[in-house]
């Protein structure tokens, strides 16, 4: 492939990426632009009310948005990133590690955030998220924030986005980028930063287990136990430390050990 042919193919993949990203934030506030226009005198207070129902209804709004993408851009009815496939040894073992992943890495990201001296405005951004984010039931809050939001943010920015970049480059490039769309998506400063960092484990974690699964249960587990998460203590924290690095190393074990099975295949 000359280098023309390889620029094309590199902007192209930045197109498409963009395409999905575009539809997934159209998603997250057509739906209020929507209401606002049937229905003129819906007040602000009835919107944070309805905040859990509201962002169910935008990320499937999203994801049926960018399965048409696919159909439309990939010619297909799913984009080749979009491995639902599980071929490797001990899946059990490796969905499990992923879901615990999930549960320790919230206690740490939980802890670091409410001991570590922070800016003001940092801090002030956080808790009127975290306002919004109480609204609704115990219900409305689990199927929107531990369901329904990981397995549509996996499938668009993994799959879709992820997916697409890692066609055309560097797999780490493709993360990098995946993970700094993702991370803008979470809106306020702390918000960005813990979602990249998040981001690009679980890009990591679909590049090289070469399944969407694993990295929707870690978010998912890891937006679960934001909902149920109590005080934490020192004690916590050090356990959660410790249960965490073990597990990202033995998935990454895993991985590496996938990864170079792969090679070999495809060498035979």
């Amino acid at each position: 492939m000359s280098k023309r042919e390889r620029t094309s193919e590199i902007l192209v993949s930045l197109l498409k990426a963009c395409a999905y990203a575009l539809a997934f934030y159209f998603s997250q506030v057509a739906l209020g632009i929507a209401l606002s226009i049937i229905m003129p005198k819906v007040t602000d207070d009835f919107l944070i009310s309805r905040s859990m129902e509201l962002s169910i209804i935008s990320n499937l709004i999203s994801v049926v948005l960018c399965v048409l993408l696919m159909r439309g851009i990939e010619k297909k009815s799913t984009c080749e990133g979009f491995s639902l496939h599980f071929d490797m040894p001990k899946p059990a073992v490796v969905l499990g590690l992923s879901a615990s992943v999930g549960v320790f890495l919230q206690y740490v990201v939980s802890f670091v955030i409410n001991t570590a001296t922070l800016p003001s405005a940092w801090l002030t951004e956080l808790e009127e998220s975290s306002a919004l984010l109480r609204e609704g039931t115990l219900a409305s809050r689990i199927i929107a924030l531990a369901i329904v939001a990981p397995l549509a943010e996996e499938i668009i920015f993994r799959a879709c986005i992820q997916g697409t970049l890692s066609r055309a480059m560097n797999k780490w490039v493709a993360i990098s980028i995946s993970s700094l769309v993702f991370g803008v998506a979470h809106g306020h400063t702390l918000g960005i930063i813990t979602a990249i960092i998040i981001g690009f484990l679980l890009g990591w974690l679909y590049a090289q287990l070469g399944s969407i699964f694993p990295s929707m249960l870690l978010h998912l587990a890891y937006n679960l136990t934001s909902v149920f998460l109590n005080r934490l203590n020192l004690v916590i924290f050090i356990i959660s430390c410790v249960c965490l690095v073990l597990g990202i190393g033995y998935l990454i074990y895993i991985g590496i050990t996938h990864s170079k099975k792969g090679e070999n295949d495809e060498a035979l």
